[in-house]
């Protein structure tokens, strides 16, 4: 797959070389959770869970080009963009599953609160020991309520229904200083956000049905409309880095799609198989463009889709599976209108095989993954290469005891050069960066739960 010629060395024949060799990236969490259930009555159960999780990350970019040469130099050790960021987010998340009868037929209900918060915290400078340039605070407030209800009508026919409500209040603000900043004379507008304080409500939909035809084969669908609210990352990107004029976008649009599905579904003693199609068309889909360094509402999108998996038990210790899927995912509007969107292979799949060896002690898995070509990110206009179609084989022999597990894991066998993401030049056509993927790489796991 051509690449135009450039002044830094390409690397898609080693996977382990970089063109930015001294960047970096640090992570640290720590998550606390906790929960109790208990029963209430005779098909009632309420479980109440807690957590909070603390977050923080540091990287560090460096610039390349320095002057006076402006010529690429990996040596370099001019830093360009340090960032040091912090978040906490707190849950607390009661929910009751109750059976009942109303109308004289069964029931399930799955109700229950969401409540989360989160503050973000994060500092933008030239470099660790640099004064800050950007002082990113957001602190995002959700509150919701849902409840699902599924009805068995009679002995074939199950009926599903029901919602979700929930409110989000966000402020953000973007504290900037030109003083730390030595890009500060080259902006020709403020690089500063606008401070954000907004709130709104949005709803969630769903109605479903489950004939079963005969014991080994059901029909089903659906239509159901979601939404899906920016987080914190989303709205800041990333953050005005080296040369980058454009502001964070705290103002994101919430994400909204309506869909409709249906498909069957055959069960006999040792074959399972499902197929399904659906239509999804979204507003405001949410989507990081690398050209402006932010996230962005994309004009109104579709996908369109076939779903299919599989699996034969040859062996109560021995099982084959697989699994197909088609997508196609358009701009229904605007300047791309009919166009793909980026980063979706129309094809994609799966196949393997699970042996229990040993019962649960000692299991196999082969598992090959595949998928067909697809554009690169920000290559909306469909104008530069795709990311070229490949597959992968991984191997697993793991098991567990009681508390105890482990597993040896071989991902990509056969060694496989491949990227699977890739930014196109906004600008010039066959001109883009690739980041490829780990060769054959071997994975140790143990552990205990407790």
């Amino acid at each position: 797959m051509p690449n135009l010629p450039i002044t830094y060395p390409t690397t898609l024949d080693d996977p382990r070389a970089s063109v930015f060799p001294r960047d970096w990236g640090h992570k640290q969490d720590f998550n606390l959770t906790a929960g109790v259930t208990k029963s209430l009555w005779s098909g009632a159960e309420l479980t109440i869970d807690g957590g909070i999780r603390r977050k923080f990350q540091q990287s560090q970019f460096f610039n390349y080009f320095p002057a006076p040469s402006f010529t690429f130099d990996p040596t370099s050790t001019e830093s360009s963009n340090y960032v040091n960021t912090g978040m906490t987010t707190t849950s607390l998340t009661p929910r009751l599953v109750m059976t009942h009868n109303a109308f004289g037929v069964p029931n399930e209900l799955k109700t229950g609160v969401d409540l989360y918060n989160t503050q973000y915290d994060s500092d933008r400078s030239q470099a660790p020991d640099s004064p800050i340039i950007h002082h990113y605070n957001i602190r995002q407030t959700t509150a919701a309520f849902y409840a699902l209800n599924r009805t068995s009508i009679r002995p074939d026919l199950d009926v599903s229904y029901g919602g979700r409500v929930q409110w989000a209040g966000v402020k953000a603000t973007d504290d900037y200083s030109s003083a730390g900043d030595p890009n500060a004379f080259f902006y020709a507008s403020n690089p500063q956000a606008p401070p954000l304080d907004a709130s709104e409500w949005q709803y969630a939909a769903h109605v479903g049905a489950e004939y079963r035809i005969a014991p080994m084969l059901a029909v089903f669908g659906r239509v159901a409309r979601a939404f899906r609210f920016p987080n914190a990352d989303e709205r800041v990107g990333a953050g005005s880095p080296f040369f980058a004029t454009t502001p964070a976008n705290f103002a994101l649009k919430t994400q909204t799609s309506h869909d409709v599905e249906g498909g069957f579904r055959v069960t006999t003693a040792r074959f399972d198989f499902q197929s399904s199609a659906y239509v999804m068309d979204l507003n405001n889909e949410i989507h990081f463009i690398p050209a402006q360094n932010v996230d962005v509402n994309l004009d109104p999108t579709r996908r369109v889709g076939w779903e299919n998996t599989a699996t034969y038990r040859m062996r109560d210790d021995l099982r084959l599976h697989a699994g197909a899927a088609y997508t196609h995912a358009t701009f229904r509007e605007g300047a791309f209108a009919g166009k793909d969107v980026p980063l979706v292979s129309h094809w994609s799949g799966s196949a393997g095989v699970s042996w229990d060896m040993i019962g649960k002690l000692a299991v196999l898995d082969v598992t090959s993954r595949f998928w067909s070509s697809r554009y690169m990110d920000n290559d909306q206009a469909n104008t530069q290469p795709k990311i070229p179609a490949n597959a992968t084989v991984d191997v697993r022999l793991g098991g567990e005891y009681e508390r105890f597990f482990w597993s040896v894991t071989v991902q990509n066998l056969f060694d496989v050069s491949y990227f699977d993401y890739s930014i196109a030049s906004a600008t010039t056509p066959g001109y883009y960066a690739a980041f490829p993927q780990p060769g054959r790489t071997f994975v140790v796991r143990a552990g205990s739960t407790f």
